[in-house]
């Protein structure tokens, strides 16, 4: 016959609780309130000699469950508190299991982001390399990116010219100079869209002489710089802006 829970030492009571509730934290800080004042390790020490007594008894088996013999002893109030302690426990799990599948969902929304990005930068990369073969290929004569790109900027601001003249219904002969056709705009503008240029920082001359210089001696101009050749892309960008409108 089962001694009654009253019956039971302090460990012992400390001990099954720890065990109904499958926490032994929460048995020792039982212990704590039945017997108040012990060191932190005497609470150790006690609440193992309460689960050695325990298993002596039957009361709980080799991995700390109850056993069925425990239950008639335990008196109402206590299974009330242990269904409690365990209701409590299971919604605190249960909260934690959401924000774990949240932010499972989060760090998959991140990581297809992430993919894309990484697809993207791929196919960028694979979109460069023609241009940087040729970059490879051209090393002798001194050819950089910053150079190619300052010289793509400045070969649009002519076709760029002529795109808008035709627009406009010019009719260009072949044989054409770049201030005559500057001048033409100018006046086109002026007469179908009652509009001028901007004012610029550089212009068309401008644009046309260091072209002229980049594209005839660029071997002189292998100095040439991220900043500046950023410096001549905005410029031209903003120059076909205006004429492009």
């Amino acid at each position: 016959m089962p001694q009654s829970y009253e019956s039971l030492s302090n460990e012992e009571k400390a001990s099954l609780w720890g065990c109904l509730v499958a926490d032994d934290q929460l048995g020792r800080l039982m212990l704590e309130r039945l017997s108040p004042g012990w060191s932190k390790s005497t609470y150790y020490k006690h609440y193992k000699e309460g689960i050695n007594s325990l298993q002596q008894k039957g009361y709980i088996d080799s991995s700390h469950n109850p056993t069925d013999i425990v239950f008639p002893t335990l008196p109402q109030s206590m299974l009330k508190e242990v269904v409690n302690q365990l209701r409590s426990k299971a919604q605190r799990l249960e909260k934690e299991r959401s924000e774990l599948t949240n932010k499972v969902w989060e760090l998959g929304s991140e990581t297809r982001t992430l993919r894309s990005q990484e697809d993207q930068l791929t196919k960028q990369i694979e979109d460069t390399k023609p241009l940087r073969d040729l970059i490879k290929d051209f090393e002798k004569v001194g050819v950089d990116d910053n150079w190619i790109r300052a010289s793509i900027a400045l070969n649009l601001v002519e076709p760029a010219i002529k795109k808008k003249l035709e627009e406009l219904g010019v009719k260009l002969s072949k044989q054409t100079k770049f201030q005559d056709i500057y001048e033409q705009l100018q006046q086109v503008l002026k007469e179908k869209e009652n509009r001028e240029l901007k004012p610029q920082l550089l212009t068309p001359k401008h644009f046309y002489d260091m072209r002229s210089q980049i594209d005839h001696w660029g071997h002189k101009y292998t100095g040439l710089t991220r900043k500046q050749a950023d410096n001549i892309v905005d410029l031209v960008t903003e120059f076909l802006s205006d004429v492009l409108e």
